[in-house]
């Protein structure tokens, strides 16, 4: 028997309970039962990371994304911004995702989907010049961020969307994935530790570049 089923009303407060406790295989099935039934799960301001690729303003850099879902970040800014990208690589925990993404037919775009729900806790082994993450870190614990933080490192810019607050904030009763308790005081706090300078580009995006 599912631990977890779509179907019910408090599916996603036990989601958040069983967060530590799901099996891999268990994470994979209940990817599959979301996507299945919220298919169009994209959510981000393509804005923000258009201002981020203008201040970036080199040419063929090797860009990570964390949680690109089915490339629609992707497929905007490679329309804006094609020209200077070399290679888009995104990591999406959910396989259903992955496996429908969008046309990327001509576009120098790879997606993966890792072997272990929390993948970021090995070393990373390929440089990037950029990451960029829209609406995803919301729904790792502090922890695991904590974690992901330090495998971005050494990232030269880092562009981050999160729908979260200044201080932190509960999801308790919130119908989706969400369970990110800090906020962006703390982001900002936990960047400034691995060297990374902050501004501010709207109230849930930052952009983080490395000083040294």
């Amino acid at each position: 028997m599912k631990r977890l089923d779509v179907g019910d009303p408090d599916v996603f407060n036990k989601w958040r309970s069983l967060y530590y406790e799901l099996t891999h295989e268990e994470n994979i099935q209940f990817g599959y039962d979301m996507e299945a039934k919220y298919p169009h799960q994209a959510s981000f301001d393509v804005k923000p990371f258009q201002k981020m690729f203008d201040r970036v303003g080199a040419d063929r850099i090797s860009v990570v994304e964390i949680g690109g879902w089915k490339g629609e970040l992707a497929k905007q800014i490679f329309s804006s911004h094609g020209g200077m990208i070399h290679s888009w690589f995104n990591i999406d925990m959910c396989k259903a995702a992955t496996e429908k993404t969008v046309d990327m037919t001509g576009i120098p775009y790879s997606v993966r989907f890792p072997d272990s729900f929390d993948w970021f806790k090995h070393r990373r082994d390929q440089p990037f010049d950029v990451c960029v993450s829209a609406h995803t870190l919301e729904h790792l614990t502090g922890k695991d961020v904590l974690t992901l933080l330090d495998w971005m490192n050494l990232i030269p810019v880092v562009m981050l969307e999160i729908p979260i607050s200044e201080e932190g904030q509960s999801w308790d009763g919130y119908e989706g994935t969400h369970i990110l308790e800090f906020g962006w005081k703390r982001i900002r706090e936990e960047m400034e530790k691995r060297h990374y300078n902050a501004t501010k580009i709207t109230d849930w995006a930052y952009c983080f570049e490395r000083w040294r």
